[in-house]
């Protein structure tokens, strides 16, 4: 089980998935209450907590907006980008995520538009939200593991979390992403090299 909190529902995503493209809503309800806390972690770690509930709502929007395409992809129909995707994933989480990444990456071009800068895969939380409040709640509320993701650029942290704490595969992330398995796997790594050097530096101010 991964770090996001699954609910406890053990039917596959794919037999839910059928179940409301059917016509029962209850599949669809079934998948958010299965995801819910996931990607409510997920948002937290990356925007302001007044946001986090918009942007979750703009996600399962998508989601419900795709439904034929998740109809067509359960029935190997594949006529547009979007739903190859879902056939060739096979995983709603993985698709649920990489909508949620989508939204995040609109957030930050949203909000940084008037400065005409915002890099996802170079600026970090810290430079992209420099409020003191901010500031206090990482100090205080987020452990020395989320500090160290969020020293890292947003594209690296994101990918990171996809592996490490919702446990998905290098070709769920590199569908995500949209780029070779090979590829995915080399991110991951050095996205971990880094993790790994700034959680050192965290450890030792710690100590002290």
């Amino acid at each position: 089980m991964s770090v996001d909190d699954h609910s406890r529902d053990d039917a596959p995503d794919r037999e839910l998935l059928a179940s409301w493209c059917a016509g029962d809503p209850r599949g669809l309800e079934r998948l958010y209450a299965k995801y819910h806390a996931g990607l409510t972690r997920f948002f937290t770690s990356k925007v302001r907590q007044v946001d986090v509930d918009e942007l979750l709502q703009q996600t399962w929007t998508v989601i419900v907006e795709a439904r034929d395409a998740f109809a067509a992809g359960l029935e190997g129909v594949a006529s547009t980008r979007a739903r190859r995707s879902i056939v060739l994933t096979s995983s709603f989480h993985a698709y649920l995520l990489g909508v949620a990444r989508n939204k995040t990456l609109e957030y930050y071009r949203r909000r940084q538009k008037s400065h005409n800068s915002f890099d996802p895969k170079v600026d970090t939380i810290l430079e992209l939200e420099p409020s003191l409040s901010l500031r206090l709640r990482l100090r205080e509320r987020l452990e020395r593991v989320q500090m160290a993701l969020h020293m890292l650029p947003l594209e690296q942290q994101t990918l990171l979390e996809l592996k490490m704490f919702d446990d998905l595969s290098g070709r769920e992330i590199a569908a995500i992403y949209d780029i070779p398995v090979s590829t995915a796997k080399s991110r991951i790594t050095r996205a971990r090299a880094e993790f790994d050097r700034h959680l050192a530096r965290i450890e030792k101010l710690y100590a002290k």
